[in-house]
């Protein structure tokens, strides 16, 4: 499982690495298609692409590291972990031409190892620090977050929102099991800011969105089929705030994903998005 986790992690600084580069999409003024532009050193930059750089090249200071070092240790304990859990679990399965499937909906009941599942499902440590960098630099209000699994997402936005002293998270999770383990987590490393809602995405969103809107960040991370991806994009964008960020995770999970990533970028609501790793990111015009 170990093993698994570090070729994850290579993966995504390969892909990191490449992504210095930072292919970003504008859409033009004049034109109905995008373009894709390589940016060089000596063009203007636009404010988006000056806050994206600072979160790429930020300098972590004392405090963060030690926060940062405490998600550290709980990635190391569940890493570790030969611990079964029964979840109930609404998310799609891994497949490149897989299609929606109705059993889904209600959800199955599985058996999973703590430490195969971190290994299989949990975002990789350069890809959290890009997160916490992200809502350091922006310092969204309000975050939501679709798919909390075991809660190391939520603590970089968590960690980031208390060393910001302002600002909260609100994350839904299907699993009843993993919530659990979620809040543990957290309540470990000292975060306050975070709730977590336990059901289906569906079952909460319209509450969340009419109480807490507007989003300043939303991290969508779960239920990885394409009309799934795009519904929920298309019911969050409403309450999102001026030049909100929406982060997109697993973008090449599936070609179905990779199409909703497409299509969202495409968007006229969408002002600005780029690739990095495994991850969409796109701003609200």
């Amino acid at each position: 499982m170990r093993i698994q986790m570090i070729r994850k992690e290579m993966i995504c600084r390969i892909c990191s690495v490449g992504n210095q580069k930072n292919r970003f999409t504008y859409r033009p003024h004049l034109l109905g298609d995008q373009k894709e532009l390589d940016r060089n050193p000596n063009e203007k930059l636009q404010p988006a692409e000056i806050l994206l750089n600072a979160v790429t090249h930020r300098q972590l200071s004392g405090g963060e590291n030690i926060l940062l070092q405490r998600i550290s240790d709980i990635r190391g304990e569940l890493s570790a972990s030969t611990t079964q859990i029964m979840m109930q679990d609404f998310g799609a399965k891994r497949n490149l031409f897989r299609k929606n499937k109705p059993a889904e909906k209600s959800g199955r009941i599985v058996t999973k190892i703590i430490g195969k599942m971190y290994a299989d499902s949990t975002i990789c440590e350069s890809q959290g620090r890009f997160i916490f960098n992200l809502v350091r630099e922006f310092q969204p209000a309000v975050c939501l977050e679709l798919g909390t699994c075991m809660g190391i997402s939520a603590a970089y936005v968590g960690a980031a929102l208390e060393l910001n002293q302002t600002g909260r998270l609100i994350s839904i999770e299907g699993s009843d099991s993993l919530s659990k383990i979620a809040r543990e987590n957290l309540l470990k490393i000292g975060l306050t800011r975070t709730t977590i809602l336990t059901g289906r995405f569906q079952d909460w969103l319209p509450q969340v969105l009419r109480e807490s809107a507007p989003f300043g960040f939303i991290f969508i991370d779960g239920h990885h089929e394409e009309q799934a991806t795009l519904n929920y994009f298309e019911e969050i964008i409403p309450y999102a705030g001026q030049k909100a960020i929406f982060l997109f995770d697993d973008i090449y999970w599936s070609f179905g994903m990779n199409r909703a990533w497409r299509k969202i970028r495409a968007d006229r609501r969408i002002g600005f998005s780029l690739n990095r790793s495994m991850m969409g990111i796109a701003l609200k015009a």
